[in-house]
């Protein structure tokens, strides 16, 4: 099994090939990465043999209305996935990654966890069927993102 990490964003590397798929996606990604750096934000991180596999952001998100998904989202206190990627299968990685989530979600006594994705690739669709194994359900769309939610 693979140890998980915490990692500053400062510490990390953008330009790493492992973010190159959420740039993609994500126009703003790598400035939203510099803004997370400049504020001491630190992700959970995974690597294999010395390669980045696997990185998770999650962050707290009290009384913030997002009006930009829709239904909206009706509890003001939530837990926010912010970035949930694992590119090396079979090492458990997912699953300690989903541990994390609801260790931080009772600690931060939320209502609930919610996560955008696309489904475009198989990559995202692996993740979306994996969220949806661990009691995730569609709750609606953020732009072109679909919103996943789960309760505690």
């Amino acid at each position: 099994m693979v140890k998980i990490n915490t990692q500053l964003f400062s510490d990390m590397d953008v330009n790493d090939v492992f973010f190159d798929d959420l740039k993609t996606f994500y126009p703003d990604f790598a400035d939203w990465f510099q803004r997370k750096s400049e504020q001491e934000a630190y992700a959970y991180t995974a690597y294999y043999e010395g390669t980045l596999v696997g990185f998770l952001y999650v962050k707290a998100e009290e009384n913030e209305n997002d009006d930009t998904i829709v239904p909206v989202l009706s509890y003001s206190n939530w837990l926010k996935i912010g970035t949930f990627k694992v590119s090396h299968c079979n090492q458990g990685i997912g699953s300690q990654f989903m541990n994390i989530v609801q260790e931080k979600a009772k600690e931060k006594h939320v209502q609930g966890v919610y996560v955008t994705l696309f489904t475009e690739t198989t990559e995202q669709q692996n993740l979306q069927r994996f969220l949806e194994k661990r009691g995730f359900f569609h709750h609606g769309y953020k732009n072109k993102e679909h919103v996943y939610i789960y309760f505690l």
